[in-house]
């Protein structure tokens, strides 16, 4: 073999081995990543139904929202979703409201553990029911779901947020932030979940969809 061969397969075998390197790293730190911020998308939920209120004399009756809620929320999309907030005024040259022209993604496209807007306002109405807003200080004081408490992931990183007393355990947990497929709801959904929450599910169209349906809003500062 001359020179030249020798060098063209050393340096075949240098690249080689770089690149296999170069793999082995990346899924050293890949799996780093995933041991560090692990995401639980879907997580351990059940199937979702409105929590239950105690009736007279210490039996549970479920909560009056004009159905029966003991059975899961069926996943309508008709007037459940219809603004309920004063009607926005007409669209000028045409141009459709907020409201018209934004669609709640329906109850089959939404991956489990995460909720429709309907749901979200039947149990919203229906009380007993934590709203955990996951969205920066300044996003909550613009607006968020009346009775909502502010909780980011990192206020999980280094002790137990004492914001967790407001929140009780036994309650259904709702979680919101911006909508879509939002990893900041997840992740407080999870920390929620470790910290022994046990029935945690996620608006999906968030905070905006709220919004654009005309749902009860409040604004202000969160407490720290």
């Amino acid at each position: 073999m001359n020179t030249s061969n020798s060098k063209s397969v050393g340096g075949i075998r240098s690249i080689w081995v770089q690149a296999s390197a170069l793999v082995a790293l990346g899924l050293l730190m890949g799996t780093a990543d995933a041991l560090v911020r692990p995401i639980k998308l879907g997580r351990n939920t059940t199937e979702f139904t409105l929590p239950v209120t105690p009736a007279p004399g210490g039996a549970a009756e479920p909560a009056t929202t004009g159905a029966e809620t003991s059975k899961p929320v069926e996943p309508v999309q008709t007037a459940a979703e219809t603004p309920k907030a004063q009607p926005a005024e007409p669209a000028e040259s045409g141009v459709p409201t907020s409201a018209e022209a934004f669609k709640p993604t329906p109850k089959d496209q939404l991956p489990k553990g995460q909720i429709t807007l309907a749901e979200a306002k039947a149990a919203f109405d229906a009380g007993e029911t934590n709203f955990v807003d996951a969205r920066p200080k300044e996003k909550f004081a613009e607006g968020h779901i009346p009775g909502a408490v502010r909780l980011e992931l990192v206020d999980f990183q280094d002790q137990i947020p004492a914001k967790l007393g407001l929140l009780p355990k036994e309650n259904l947990t709702i979680v919101y932030c911006n909508g879509g497929h939002c990893d900041e709801s997840e992740r407080v959904a999870e920390m929620l979940e470790n910290s022994g929450y046990a029935r945690i599910f996620i608006i999906h169209d968030g905070f905006p969809g709220w919004k654009a349906l005309g749902y009860p809003v409040e604004t202000g500062e969160d407490f720290e």
